[in-house]
Protein backbone atom coordinates (compact mmCIF):
# COMPACT_ATOMS: atom_id res chain seq x y z
CA UNK A 1 0.00 0.00 0.00
CA UNK A 2 1.53 3.58 -0.75
CA UNK A 3 -0.31 6.27 0.87
CA UNK A 4 0.32 9.33 -1.51
CA UNK A 5 -1.40 12.89 -0.98
CA UNK A 6 -0.45 16.06 -3.46
CA UNK A 7 -1.30 19.44 -2.66
CA UNK A 8 -1.37 21.59 -5.64
CA UNK A 9 1.60 23.68 -5.50
CA UNK A 10 3.16 21.68 -3.02
CA UNK A 11 4.72 18.52 -2.79
CA UNK A 12 4.10 14.70 -2.91
CA UNK A 13 4.21 13.00 0.48
CA UNK A 14 4.56 9.03 -0.10
CA UNK A 15 5.85 5.81 1.81
CA UNK A 16 8.99 4.39 1.43
CA UNK A 17 7.63 1.56 -1.10
CA UNK A 18 10.79 -0.54 -0.30
CA UNK A 19 9.99 -0.31 3.59
CA UNK A 20 6.07 -0.04 4.20
CA UNK A 21 5.44 0.39 7.48
CA UNK A 22 1.52 1.79 8.81
CA UNK A 23 -1.02 0.87 11.07
CA UNK A 24 -4.89 1.20 10.15
CA UNK A 25 -7.73 0.83 12.79
CA UNK A 26 -11.35 1.84 13.30
CA UNK A 27 -12.09 3.23 17.16
CA UNK A 28 -15.49 3.35 18.84
CA UNK A 29 -15.74 5.28 22.10
CA UNK A 30 -12.30 6.06 22.74
CA UNK A 31 -12.16 8.23 25.32
CA UNK A 32 -8.52 9.36 25.03
CA UNK A 33 -8.66 12.80 24.01
CA UNK A 34 -12.33 13.27 24.42
CA UNK A 35 -14.89 10.66 23.54
CA UNK A 36 -14.78 9.93 20.15
CA UNK A 37 -14.95 7.64 16.93
CA UNK A 38 -12.26 7.60 14.55
CA UNK A 39 -11.15 5.83 10.91
CA UNK A 40 -7.11 6.47 11.14
CA UNK A 41 -4.11 5.29 8.87
CA UNK A 42 -0.90 6.40 10.37
CA UNK A 43 2.32 5.79 7.47
CA UNK A 44 5.90 5.55 9.63
CA UNK A 45 8.61 4.91 6.87
CA UNK A 46 8.46 7.91 3.99
CA UNK A 47 10.02 8.93 1.88
CA UNK A 48 11.37 12.91 1.81
CA UNK A 49 9.62 15.70 0.33
CA UNK A 50 11.35 16.90 -3.06
CA UNK A 51 13.04 19.75 -1.37
CA UNK A 52 14.59 16.79 1.03
CA UNK A 53 12.94 18.09 3.90
CA UNK A 54 12.33 14.17 5.97
CA UNK A 55 8.70 13.47 6.78
CA UNK A 56 8.33 11.15 10.27
CA UNK A 57 4.92 9.98 9.37
CA UNK A 58 1.56 10.34 7.20
CA UNK A 59 -1.40 10.41 9.16
CA UNK A 60 -5.15 9.98 7.73
CA UNK A 61 -7.74 10.59 10.81
CA UNK A 62 -11.56 10.74 10.94
CA UNK A 63 -12.79 11.66 14.09
CA UNK A 64 -16.52 12.24 15.37
CA UNK A 65 -16.70 13.90 18.89
CA UNK A 66 -20.31 12.99 19.37
CA UNK A 67 -19.25 9.22 19.58
CA UNK A 68 -22.91 8.41 17.53
CA UNK A 69 -21.36 7.92 14.15
CA UNK A 70 -20.25 4.15 14.55
CA UNK A 71 -21.88 1.40 16.18
CA UNK A 72 -19.73 -1.31 16.79
CA UNK A 73 -22.70 -3.75 16.18
CA UNK A 74 -23.06 -2.73 13.10
CA UNK A 75 -19.89 -2.70 11.85
CA UNK A 76 -18.90 -4.54 8.24
CA UNK A 77 -22.89 -5.03 7.98
CA UNK A 78 -23.93 -1.67 7.23
CA UNK A 79 -22.83 1.66 5.66
CA UNK A 80 -21.28 3.98 8.48
CA UNK A 81 -23.66 7.52 8.39
CA UNK A 82 -21.08 10.34 8.85
CA UNK A 83 -23.03 13.37 9.15
CA UNK A 84 -21.85 14.05 12.85
CA UNK A 85 -17.92 13.68 11.75
CA UNK A 86 -16.71 16.69 13.19
CA UNK A 87 -12.81 16.14 11.73
CA UNK A 88 -11.15 15.08 8.88
CA UNK A 89 -7.83 15.60 8.76
CA UNK A 90 -4.85 14.80 6.41
CA UNK A 91 -1.11 15.70 8.66
CA UNK A 92 2.15 14.79 7.64
CA UNK A 93 5.60 15.61 9.55
CA UNK A 94 6.15 15.32 12.84
CA UNK A 95 5.23 18.74 14.13
CA UNK A 96 2.05 18.57 11.90
CA UNK A 97 3.04 21.98 9.92
CA UNK A 98 1.25 20.42 6.82
CA UNK A 99 -2.37 19.78 7.16
CA UNK A 100 -5.56 19.58 5.15
CA UNK A 101 -8.94 20.09 6.35
CA UNK A 102 -12.34 18.99 5.26
CA UNK A 103 -15.91 17.87 6.03
CA UNK A 104 -17.06 14.34 5.24
CA UNK A 105 -21.00 13.64 5.26
CA UNK A 106 -21.36 10.61 3.95
CA UNK A 107 -20.04 7.08 3.13
CA UNK A 108 -20.94 4.52 0.53
CA UNK A 109 -19.90 0.62 1.46
CA UNK A 110 -17.85 -0.59 -1.28
CA UNK A 111 -20.13 -3.39 -3.17
CA UNK A 112 -18.36 -7.08 -3.54
CA UNK A 113 -18.98 -9.99 -4.26
CA UNK A 114 -20.89 -11.99 -1.70
CA UNK A 115 -21.97 -9.14 0.31
CA UNK A 116 -25.75 -8.82 1.63
CA UNK A 117 -26.57 -7.01 -2.03
CA UNK A 118 -24.71 -9.36 -4.13
CA UNK A 119 -24.64 -13.05 -2.75
CA UNK A 120 -23.36 -16.37 -3.72
CA UNK A 121 -25.59 -17.68 -6.58
CA UNK A 122 -26.35 -21.21 -5.73
CA UNK A 123 -24.06 -23.16 -7.44
CA UNK A 124 -21.40 -21.00 -7.18
CA UNK A 125 -18.83 -23.35 -5.66
CA UNK A 126 -15.68 -20.91 -5.73
CA UNK A 127 -17.64 -18.11 -4.79
CA UNK A 128 -16.85 -15.97 -7.71
CA UNK A 129 -19.94 -14.72 -8.04
CA UNK A 130 -20.31 -16.69 -11.30
CA UNK A 131 -21.97 -20.19 -12.04
CA UNK A 132 -19.46 -21.47 -14.72
CA UNK A 133 -17.30 -24.18 -15.93
CA UNK A 134 -14.74 -24.00 -12.97
CA UNK A 135 -17.82 -25.11 -10.59
CA UNK A 136 -18.52 -27.54 -12.87
CA UNK A 137 -15.22 -29.07 -12.38
CA UNK A 138 -15.32 -28.67 -8.52
CA UNK A 139 -18.55 -30.83 -8.85
CA UNK A 140 -17.05 -33.70 -10.96
CA UNK A 141 -14.21 -33.71 -8.69
CA UNK A 142 -16.49 -34.60 -5.94
CA UNK A 143 -18.61 -36.96 -7.37
CA UNK A 144 -20.33 -39.61 -5.75
CA UNK A 145 -18.42 -38.59 -2.37
CA UNK A 146 -20.52 -39.49 0.54
CA UNK A 147 -19.52 -38.32 3.71
CA UNK A 148 -23.10 -39.70 5.15
CA UNK A 149 -22.62 -40.94 9.14
CA UNK A 150 -22.99 -44.71 9.49
CA UNK A 151 -26.46 -46.00 11.06
CA UNK A 152 -25.13 -48.18 13.93
CA UNK A 153 -25.89 -49.35 17.77
CA UNK A 154 -23.76 -51.58 20.10
CA UNK A 155 -24.50 -53.68 23.19
CA UNK A 156 -21.64 -54.30 25.75
CA UNK A 157 -22.23 -57.91 27.81
CA UNK A 158 -19.52 -59.64 30.07
CA UNK A 159 -17.09 -57.44 28.47
CA UNK A 160 -17.52 -58.10 25.23
CA UNK A 161 -19.31 -55.72 22.49
CA UNK A 162 -21.80 -57.12 19.72
CA UNK A 163 -22.00 -54.00 17.54
CA UNK A 164 -24.25 -53.68 13.82
CA UNK A 165 -23.91 -51.22 11.83
CA UNK A 166 -25.81 -49.85 7.87
CA UNK A 167 -24.08 -47.94 6.02
CA UNK A 168 -26.60 -44.80 6.59
CA UNK A 169 -30.04 -44.62 8.34
CA UNK A 170 -32.21 -43.40 4.89
CA UNK A 171 -32.72 -45.52 1.52
CA UNK A 172 -33.61 -44.56 -1.67
CA UNK A 173 -35.43 -47.63 -3.46
CA UNK A 174 -34.07 -49.86 -4.51
CA UNK A 175 -30.59 -49.42 -2.92
CA UNK A 176 -28.30 -52.39 -1.49
CA UNK A 177 -28.21 -52.00 2.27
CA UNK A 178 -25.08 -52.74 3.74
CA UNK A 179 -24.96 -54.67 7.15
CA UNK A 180 -21.80 -55.22 8.97
CA UNK A 181 -21.93 -57.10 12.80
CA UNK A 182 -18.81 -57.23 14.39
CA UNK A 183 -17.69 -58.58 17.87
CA UNK A 184 -15.08 -58.00 20.19
CA UNK A 185 -13.73 -58.58 23.25
CA UNK A 186 -12.76 -55.72 25.10
CA UNK A 187 -11.18 -57.62 28.27
CA UNK A 188 -7.84 -58.13 28.95
CA UNK A 189 -8.20 -61.71 28.63
CA UNK A 190 -8.49 -64.08 26.01
CA UNK A 191 -12.40 -65.18 25.45
CA UNK A 192 -14.19 -68.48 24.52
CA UNK A 193 -17.82 -67.15 23.47
CA UNK A 194 -19.70 -70.03 22.14
CA UNK A 195 -19.42 -72.72 18.94
CA UNK A 196 -20.19 -71.28 15.81
CA UNK A 197 -21.09 -72.52 12.41
CA UNK A 198 -17.34 -73.75 10.70
CA UNK A 199 -17.81 -71.84 7.91
CA UNK A 200 -16.70 -68.39 7.05
CA UNK A 201 -19.92 -67.13 5.91
CA UNK A 202 -22.22 -68.65 8.75
CA UNK A 203 -21.07 -67.51 11.77
CA UNK A 204 -23.69 -64.08 11.78
CA UNK A 205 -26.91 -64.12 12.06
CA UNK A 206 -29.10 -61.41 10.31
CA UNK A 207 -32.62 -61.15 10.28
CA UNK A 208 -34.77 -58.00 8.72
CA UNK A 209 -37.95 -57.21 10.40
CA UNK A 210 -40.90 -54.08 9.06
CA UNK A 211 -42.88 -52.21 11.26
CA UNK A 212 -44.94 -54.56 12.58
CA UNK A 213 -42.14 -57.11 13.19
CA UNK A 214 -43.43 -59.22 10.41
CA UNK A 215 -39.77 -60.71 9.27
CA UNK A 216 -38.97 -60.25 5.64
CA UNK A 217 -35.45 -61.18 5.16
CA UNK A 218 -33.32 -63.89 6.88
CA UNK A 219 -29.74 -65.02 6.65
CA UNK A 220 -29.28 -67.19 6.53
CA UNK A 221 -32.55 -69.81 7.07
CA UNK A 222 -30.94 -72.68 8.33
CA UNK A 223 -27.34 -73.90 9.40
CA UNK A 224 -24.95 -75.02 6.64
CA UNK A 225 -23.01 -78.58 7.16
CA UNK A 226 -20.04 -77.69 7.53
CA UNK A 227 -19.53 -78.26 11.59
CA UNK A 228 -18.90 -76.37 14.73
CA UNK A 229 -16.05 -74.30 15.96
CA UNK A 230 -15.30 -72.31 19.18
CA UNK A 231 -15.30 -68.57 18.75
CA UNK A 232 -12.29 -67.81 20.29
CA UNK A 233 -11.05 -63.86 20.69
CA UNK A 234 -7.76 -62.59 22.54
CA UNK A 235 -7.98 -59.61 24.65
CA UNK A 236 -9.08 -56.45 22.21
CA UNK A 237 -9.65 -58.56 18.84
CA UNK A 238 -12.34 -58.34 17.01
CA UNK A 239 -14.01 -61.05 14.22
CA UNK A 240 -16.93 -59.24 11.91
CA UNK A 241 -18.93 -60.00 8.85
CA UNK A 242 -20.17 -57.84 6.30
CA UNK A 243 -23.49 -59.06 3.92
CA UNK A 244 -25.77 -56.87 1.39
CA UNK A 245 -29.58 -57.09 2.03
CA UNK A 246 -30.63 -55.72 -1.82
CA UNK A 247 -34.18 -54.73 -0.30
CA UNK A 248 -35.97 -57.87 -1.12
CA UNK A 249 -38.51 -60.06 1.04
CA UNK A 250 -37.21 -63.18 0.69
CA UNK A 251 -40.61 -65.12 0.91
CA UNK A 252 -39.61 -67.21 3.91
CA UNK A 253 -37.38 -69.40 1.51
CA UNK A 254 -34.16 -70.10 0.59
CA UNK A 255 -34.60 -70.27 -3.11
CA UNK A 256 -34.64 -66.70 -5.22
CA UNK A 257 -37.72 -67.32 -7.67
CA UNK A 258 -40.19 -66.11 -5.24
CA UNK A 259 -38.47 -63.11 -3.86
CA UNK A 260 -40.33 -59.84 -4.19
CA UNK A 261 -39.54 -56.46 -3.65
CA UNK A 262 -39.79 -54.86 -0.27
CA UNK A 263 -42.18 -51.35 0.15
CA UNK A 264 -41.26 -48.01 1.81
CA UNK A 265 -41.43 -47.64 5.76
CA UNK A 266 -39.46 -48.65 8.58
CA UNK A 267 -37.41 -51.70 9.26
CA UNK A 268 -35.56 -52.93 12.01
CA UNK A 269 -32.59 -55.07 10.60
CA UNK A 270 -30.89 -57.52 13.73
CA UNK A 271 -27.49 -59.08 13.80
CA UNK A 272 -25.93 -61.91 16.55
CA UNK A 273 -23.90 -64.76 16.44
CA UNK A 274 -25.04 -68.08 15.28
CA UNK A 275 -24.17 -69.93 18.48
CA UNK A 276 -24.97 -73.84 18.91
CA UNK A 277 -27.61 -74.78 20.79
CA UNK A 278 -25.31 -75.72 23.53
CA UNK A 279 -24.43 -71.89 23.93
CA UNK A 280 -27.75 -69.96 22.42
CA UNK A 281 -28.10 -69.19 26.49
CA UNK A 282 -25.30 -66.65 25.28
CA UNK A 283 -26.72 -65.17 22.36
CA UNK A 284 -26.63 -61.00 22.21
CA UNK A 285 -29.38 -59.71 19.53
CA UNK A 286 -28.16 -56.02 18.69
CA UNK A 287 -30.33 -53.79 16.28
CA UNK A 288 -30.51 -50.98 13.91
CA UNK A 289 -33.42 -49.17 12.21
CA UNK A 290 -33.29 -47.83 9.04
CA UNK A 291 -35.76 -45.80 6.35
CA UNK A 292 -36.68 -47.00 3.11
CA UNK A 293 -37.98 -43.95 0.98
CA UNK A 294 -39.85 -44.52 -2.62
Amino acid sequence: MILQRQIRGGFDFKTDPANIDFLAGIGNDITSGGLHDSYWIYSYNNLCLSNGEPVDDVFWSLRDYSAAALSSADLGTTPVVLDNWESNIIGIGADRKYAIWGHVSSAIMKAFCGDPNHPYPVGDLNQDCRVDLLDLAILASHWLEDNTPVNSNSVVKDGIEYYIQTDKFVYQMPQDVEILFRVTNLTENPVDIGKVPNCEYAWTHFVVTDSNSTEIWEYIRGIPPCGWTMLHLDPHKCKEYQKTWNMMNDNGTWTKDDDFPIGPGLYNIMGQLRLSNAYRDKKVPVSVHIKIIQ
